[in-house]
């Protein structure tokens, strides 16, 4: 039997039948926000239980390139989707959202979006989203052949086991030679290291700040709704290897056969 650790919770009981006396556009925006943040969080997760350490090896390298830049733009691009929501359908001028308790929260969040928006990481955030990310773009790598690397690496690579496989020359031309196309005019390569950086700040900063959003929301429109119900402490029984530390519990970029 494998061992076993305590994961510590603070629960706030709800049932189903609880949850759809809630009118319905406060549902589905409590419904959207936490389904965002709880993606968001496990993105997060696991791209810190990576490790990009390279290595002497070309072939090596790609492969963890590849993992680790794959989780960070699935990450940014559910972030700037999350934003997208809260501007579109809560606080625009065509909203779908017609609740007034809905939107009387959400119009407290409009000068915070507008910073967002304002803020470096924002337009690189989108650019991933719309060429990197959610979609897969003829158009966009086309115009990125002419800014792929001298140097980059176009082999082929296999395993026995499928899942291993990779070939990093889609990801020289659709991720790296776009962020290159972004930045043709950045000369400075310190400066294009600090961009991307304000970038992962950026990620990182507002997928807290929409986790307190969400918090904001539950707590007007659930917590409230409910005040018979009550946070508890649990406490429950998981899979040790499911917990720990993310710099001990690296995600790892090859599988090996199952141990005997």
């Amino acid at each position: 039997m494998s061992a076993e650790k305590v994961v510590s919770l603070q629960q706030f009981d709800l049932t189903a039948d609880q949850f759809r006396q809630l009118p319905e556009d406060q549902q589905a925006v409590i419904a959207v926000l936490t389904y965002a943040v709880s993606e968001l969080n496990a993105l997060r997760r696991v791209f810190l239980s990576q490790r990009l350490a390279l290595t002497e090896e070309v072939a090596i390298n790609s492969a963890i390139k590849i993992q680790h830049f794959t989780i960070l733009r699935t990450w940014t691009s559910k972030t700037f989707e999350a934003v997208q929501f809260l501007e579109n359908d809560l606080c625009s001028s065509k909203r779908k959202c017609k609740d007034q308790s809905v939107l009387r929260l959400a119009k407290s969040l409009k000068g915070k979006l507008k910073e967002i928006r304002g803020r470096s990481g924002y337009s690189l955030a989108r650019d991933i989203r719309n060429e990197t990310a959610n979609h897969y773009s003829f158009s966009s790598a086309k115009k990125n052949l002419q800014h792929t690397r001298n140097g980059s690496d176009c082999n082929f690579y296999t395993h026995d086991h499928g899942g291993n496989d990779f070939f990093p020359v889609g990801e020289e031309v659709v991720f790296q030679a776009r962020l290159a196309r972004r930045w043709s005019s950045v000369r400075e390569k310190t400066t294009r290291d600090r961009i991307f950086r304000d970038g992962l700040t950026w990620n990182n900063e507002t997928t807290d700040w929409l986790t307190k959003v969400n918090a904001l929301f539950c707590s007007e429109l659930v917590f409230k709704a409910f005040p018979q119900n009550r946070f508890r402490s649990s406490h429950y029984s998981a899979p040790a290897e499911i917990s720990g530390h993310p710099s001990a519990k690296i995600t790892p970029v090859f599988f090996e056969d199952s141990p005997q």
